[in-house]
Order: structure tokens, then C-alpha cells, then sequence
């Protein structure tokens, strides 16, 4: 997983459409907000309330997508400050025209947002990322708790190909009065939708406008053990076309997105002589077809370096491969086109593949803009190897790889791919697949430890933590480009849960074919507690005792335990000459049908 580190230049914006006219009245539809903002109803302990969060698009059939944003928030605390600040992307194609806002205080008083409280920030990075995206804020000064903020704005958007596709978040964590999103598009033309979290939100259509609405939805907190909030979002994603135009222009099923992406990645698929020389060269060792995939794979994946450059078609076009090989950097859809034309060059076919790191994707919502991530595919038959049949990465008879990841040899895949849908393209027959999702197995680790309890409750032991298949390859990259004082660190703090002033000495790590592992000495000053007569010995410090006090019948979000995994703990203990003990059970065997938690002393 690329993370990015971004930085953040913020410009005074002059060309917003605003002018001194904007202290005029409030209007119709903010005094009727204004109103009712003090029945908020039951909010329990959310620090904001949205008043109202209504969102009109229309599309034209040239592409000229028009949208109205209405927005009022009001504070509940001082935690909530922050949800009253406007945040809007902007791009080269999408502006936001006509700003305007309100801020009521809590004594009544009413002012209009002044020029000087918008910004435009642009994202751009030093780290792997150049962007020409950019982010309109506006806020106001001294917001409290108590206040309402609203804004209204009008988003034009031009979209030249009509391949319309907007994600629309109705609600996240905040409580909301009332919801609105309508879209309108042209008489005739077909629209694609995909809905999660929904209900109760209800969806109504009249001729050619679709309305999704929801009032006084609950507040949902953050909970224990609950899905990431990329999967709790109440949302709903669009995508509409003309089915008797262009025909390049339409996405009615996976075989067209398929196409169109297959199309834009062959532009990009060439071989220079520079680059055929560079393939012949790396594998000159190699033998099998699958050595040769290898020594490319790992070049493509170590020796170019990921740098994202989003600018106007870039967000989707690769770049030749040409250009990719000479500047020695590009994102994951120039490593994928670098790749597939150096694979080429030595007879091994491949084809590009979207993907989704994270998060969904909906089978029956044909879009290539539910992808967030380009990998390569090759037919498995090109390239066998018993080795790559080990490890979750093929499908159908692909092997499946990401040249942006430098854990993962050609074998692997990252552990946010496992389980997710990918579209492999092709000219005519691009078809979604389904990764084989990770067993417990495959993401796996060993906790040992001897430790030796002192007369006066301190510890001492020596510690050997070893990571198998995807999860040695992941966590061996990590100790192979992570400073050893940082990982120190970590592992101290961790282990400060459990014993009083833990230290760590004698820290190595290392890998061997299948896993990667660590070792150390652990020693601290108490790891026991007294409870009456008995001293209580914490058996298993490799984990604290974190108790979920939020009872199952109060809980709104399901369980949600991660990926699938196995962790064994195995602690020998050597107690002081004399001591006895009681223990209240020998062992115990939980289970559900997503998991099974075991213990035997």
C-alpha cells in the first residue's frame, strides 16, 4: 500500500464570483433552517447535527453537468467545530461558482461569509504524488458550540466523453434532519446506480430525475470492533450515459468498461529499443519463462520509483512505457504498462488489470471509476510455477501482480487485494474476477516467549515473534526499511499495556524462505497485580486486557474483525523457588462462524 505524505499549499481566492452584494438577507430556504435549528431531536452525544444536506445535479447532453449544494450544521460541542468548515474538490473541469454562507450565533445573530474565509488548497507532495486537484474551504471565525453554519454553492462540471459518475455520501457519522440528493439527466438515456447503507433512506424516480431522501437519521458512533467507516458510509454512486451515442462513450456492462480501459492502456504498450535491450539483458540468467517474469517484475517493482503525476487525462491514461523507463518513476498504471511491455519484449503476454484497494466493488454497477488501482495479469499457462499457486495470486487461470508494492514477490498480492473484485480488460471480453480471499493460514503469526517471574513480580524473557506467508512478506518489508530504534519503540510501548517499564535488548530480525521474524530480551518491573491474598500474573503479555464494556444489544455497527488470521501465543513461565498457583481453567474453546479463539494452559 503506497502511503502518501502531502503538503499543503493554501491561496487566497479572488475569483469566486463574490461580491459585497453577498450581505444581503439570508434566504428563504436558511430562514427556514434557522427556524427549527433548536429541534435537533435526539442527538445523544454527537458533537454536530446536520440540518440539512441537499445535493441537485442536472446533465446536459453536451456533458455540462450543473449542481446545487445547500448545507446548514449546526454545533453541539466543541468537538464539532470542525464539521462546520466547507471542504469541496475542485479540478481543471469542475469549479465551484457562487459561494455564499450564514453563521448564526447562538444569541441570534446572523453574518455572511466574507471573502477572505475561503482558500483554495492545493494537494502536492514530495513524496510520490503531483496533483491538479484542488480543495475549496471556507469556514468562520469563531464558531461554538450552539452556532449554525450554512452554505450554498453551484458546482459546474464539464465532461466532454458523457461518462458521468459521482459518489454521493448521504451520511456518515453525524446525526442528519433531512437528506436530499437529486440527479436529472437527458430524456432517454440510461443511468447506473449502486446504493450501500441505505435504508431508511428512500428512492424515488419521475421520468428522467431520481431522488434519494432521508430524514432524521441517528447519530452513529465510533464502537469497538466496528468496520472501517469506508464501509458504513450511507452512499450512492451514478453513472449514466446515452445508449444511442457514441458507442466508445457508453459503459452498459463489464465487456465495455473492459474495452475502453483495454484501449487506453495500448496506446501506452510499446517497445523501444532501449527498453527490449534492458528486458533481454535482466534475463539473460533465466531459463523458464517464470524466471524471466520474476527478474522483470522485481525491476519494474524496485527500480521505478511510484510517483503519481494526476493531471487531466493522466488520472486514467498511462504514459508510454518509453517515457516511464527513461525517467525511472510512474504510478501504478505506468508500471503496469512498463511492465507488460517489457514482458513482451521477451514473449510473455499480460493484460491490464483494475483493481480496488480497499473497500467494494458492486457487480451489477459497470464503471471503471469504482477502481482506485491499475495490476498486470498473465496467463498462468505462460508462466507456470508450482510457487505461484501458493499464495492467493491467481484467478481463472491468471496470476495476478502488483508492480507498486515492494513486499509482494511475483506470487503475492497485498493483503488489501485479497477477496476484492478485479476487472481484467480485454479488447472484447473484459471480465470482473473475485481474488481468492486470504485464509487464516496465510496471514499467520507465532508469539514465543520464556519468561522468568521475579520474587519481587519483575520479568525477564527472551521473545521470538515469527510472521508467515503474505503476512512474513509484509511485515519483513517493514522491519528490512524501518529503523530498529523505531520498531524498539513500537514494541515498548505495546508491551508498557502490560508490564511497568518494559525494556527491550538484544533486538534482531530476520527472514528465511516462508516467514520473517524478530527476537529480543524483554524484562520490566512488575507484570503481576494483587487481588485479596493472590498475586494475579498476567499469562500473556504479548496483549492487554481490553475489555468491550458496549453490550451486544447496544451495539449499531456489526463485529468486524480485520482480515482473516491466525495468532498462536505460547509463553513458558519459571516461577520462584516455593511459589504455588491456582488457575480457574485448563483451556477453552470459543467459536462463531467467523472465527474460533482457543486457549489451553
Amino acid at each position: 500500500m503506497i502511503i502518501r505524505r502531502y503538503w499543503m499549499l493554501a491561496i487566497t481566492i479572488g475569483c469566486l464570483c463574490l461580491s459585497a452584494s453577498q450581505a444581503f438577507t439570508e434566504p428563504n430556504w436558511v430562514k427556514g433552517v434557522l427556524a427549527t435549528a433548536d429541534d435537533v431531536g435526539d442527538v445523544q452525544e454527537a458533537d454536530a447535527v446536520i440540518l440539512l444536506h441537499e445535493v441537485e445535479s442536472e446533465i446536459t447532453e453536451k456533458g455540462q453537468i450543473k449542481t446545487t449544494v445547500r448545507i446548514a450544521t449546526k454545533i453541539l460541542s466543541s468537538g464539532g467545530v470542525d464539521d462546520a468548515i466547507l471542504t469541496e474538490p475542485i479540478t481543471s473541469t469542475m469549479k465551484v461558482k457562487n459561494l455564499k454562507g450564514w453563521h448564526r450565533n447562538s444569541l441570534g445573530k446572523v453574518r455572511s461569509l466574507k471573502k477572505e474565509n475561503i482558500v483554495e488548497v492545493g494537494l502536492q507532495d514530495a513524496a510520490g504524488m503531483y496533483d491538479d486537484a484542488s480543495t475549496i474551504r471556507a469556514a468562520f471565525v469563531d464558531v461554538q458550540p450552539g452556532d449554525v453554519v450554512a452554505y450554498q454553492y453551484r458546482i459546474e462540471q464539464k465532461d466532454e466523453s458523457v461518462r458521468y459518475y459521482r459518489k454521493q455520501i448521504l451520511q456518515g457519522s453525524l446525526p442528519s434532519r433531512r437528506i436530499r440528493y437529486s440527479l436529472t439527466i437527458p430524456d432517454g438515456w440510461q443511468l447506473h446506480f449502486s446504493g450501500k447503507n441505505l435504508e431508511p433512506a428512500i428512492h424515488q424516480v419521475s421520468e428522467n430525475r431520481y431522488v434519494w431522501e432521508a430524514e432524521n437519521l441517528s447519530w452513529r458512533p465510533s464502537e469497538p470492533y466496528m468496520p472501517p467507516w469506508g464501509y458504513l458510509l450511507r452512499r450512492v454512486d451514478v453513472s449514466c450515459y446515452n445508449p444511442t451515442g457514441n458507442q466508445t462513450r457508453q459503459f452498459r456492462d463489464w465487456k465495455a468498461v473492459g474495452s475502453w480501459v483495454w484501449d487506453i492502456h495500448e496506446e501506452s504498450f510499446q517497445i523501444s529499443d532501449s527498453l527490449e535491450r534492458l528486458a533481454t539483458t535482466l534475463c539473460l540468467q533465466s531459463v523458464e519463462p517464470s524466471e524471466k517474469a520474476c527478474a522483470i517484475a522485481e525491476f519494474v517493482r524496485d527500480e521505478i520509483r511510484y510517483v503519481a503525476v494526476e493531471i487531466g487525462e493522466g488520472r486514467f491514461r498511462p504514459r508510454k512505457a518509453s517515457s516511464t523507463l527513461f525517467n525511472r518513476y510512474g504510478d501504478c498504471k505506468d508500471k503496469v504498462a512498463l511492465m507488460r511491455s517489457m514482458l513482451k519484449a521477451v514473449g510473455i503476454p499480460s493484460q491490464p488489470v483494475l483493481a480496488r484497494a480497499g473497500g467494494r466493488v458492486d457487480s451489477l454497477f459497470p464503471t471503471p471509476f469504482q477502481f482506485n488501482h491499475v495490476i498486470i495479469a498473465i496467463p498462468l499457462d505462460s508462466v507456470y510455477a508450482p510457487d505461484f499457486l501458493s499464495h492467493g495470486a491467481t484467478v481463472s487461470g491468471w496470476l495476478l501482480f502488483d508492480p507498486t508494492d515492494p513486499s509482494c514477490p511475483i506470487g503475492s498480492l497485498p493483503a488489501t487485494l485479497q477477496g476484492t473484485a478485479v476487472l481484467i480488460t480485454s479488447e472484447t471480453n473484459g471480465a470482473l474476477y473475485v481474488v481468492p480471499r486470504l485464509q487464516p493460514e496465510d496471514w499467520s503469526r507465532q508469539y514465543t516467549a520464556n519468561a522468568i517471574l521475579g520474587e519481587d513480580n519483575s520479568v525477564s524473557a527472551t521473545v521470538r515473534i515469527t510472521d508467515f506467508r503474505s503476512r512474513g512478506a509484509a511485515t519483513g518489508h517493514y522491519r528490512r526499511t524501518t529503523p530498529v530504534e523505531d520498531m524498539i519503540e513500537d514494541y515498548r510501548e505495546r508491551f508498557a499495556e502490560c508490564i511497568t517499564n518494559p525494556i527491550i535488548t538484544n533486538f534482531l530480525y530476520g527472514a528465511n524462505s516462508d516467514s520473517s521474524w524478530i527476537a529480543f530480551n524483554l524484562s520490566g518491573e512488575h507484570v503481576t497485580s494483587v487481588t485479596g491474598d493472590y498475586t494475579l500474573l498476567k499469562l500473556d503479555f504479548f496483549f492487554s486486557d481490553s475489555p468491550n464494556d458496549l453490550p451486544d444489544d447496544e451495539r449499531i455497527h456489526p463485529f468486524w474483525f480485520g482480515r482473516p488470521s491466525r495468532v498462536v501465543t505460547d509463553v513458558t513461565w519459571s516461577l520462584p523457588a516455593g511459589w504455588s498457583f491456582e488457575k480457574s481453567t485448563d483451556s477453552a474453546d470459543s467459536f462463531c462462524d467467523i472465527g474460533r479463539i482457543t486457549y489451553q494452559l
